[in-house]
């Protein structure tokens, strides 16, 4: 019994000890402010009066920030002038644009070990997601702004150079569509700097 209870809490700490980080990193803030591409993928709302139609939302510029403590971590990131076409048996047409901001509350895990000045990390939590949508037509003034909760997931690597670092990270934030399948994705390629506070 007593061989049993020693082998789970060795690995119970030897599983902490892998996934946590060294406790010299826990103490420190960073803030990383983040530029990139906002990448969306999957349709986020279906039209009403035509079966054949979608609406589809395009790439545009990305803005972000990180507040990491330890291996917990507050991301956000905002996404302006997406375009927002619809897809229909005519072909594709602009038909207005839409923004979207995204909160999430992370977990931060180093499965690797830095190797000289590069540390790659994984992440994943939940989080908010409201996007806001400008039609140019009338047919989808209907449509009102979006509130969702998300999952959120991602891998990026760090490059420290002293108080300050690079980031390059690529995260997912995972919402329901209109039958309530995780299938809508608002992807973030970010870069930025990594400032550490204390």
């Amino acid at each position: 019994m007593k061989a049993k209870t020693c082998t789970a809490l060795l690995t119970v700490g030897l599983l902490a000890g892998a996934l946590l980080p060294a406790r010299g990193n826990a103490q420190g803030i960073t803030v990383s402010p983040m530029v990139g591409v906002y990448v969306p993928a999957g349709s986020f709302q279906d039209l009403r009066n035509t079966a054949q139609d979608k609406l589809e939302r395009g790439g545009t510029l990305g803005l972000g920030a990180n507040v990491t403590l330890g291996f917990l971590r507050a991301t956000f990131a905002y996404a302006s002038g997406a375009n927002i076409s619809r897809q229909g048996l005519s072909g594709q047409s602009q038909v207005g644009d839409g923004s979207v901001l995204v909160g999430a509350l992370d977990v931060v895990v180093h499965p690797l070990p830095r190797v000289i000045v590069v540390q790659p990390y994984l992440l994943g939590g939940a989080g908010y997601k409201r996007e806001s949508y400008s039609f140019d037509t009338q047919s989808l003034s209907e449509l009102k702004d979006n509130n969702d909760v998300v999952l959120h997931a991602g891998l990026g690597v760090d490059l420290a150079l002293g108080p300050v670092g690079v980031v390059a990270e690529f995260t997912d934030f995972i919402g329901k569509d209109n039958n309530d399948s995780w299938k809508v994705h608002d992807g973030f390629g970010m870069v930025g700097l990594r400032l550490k506070l204390f």
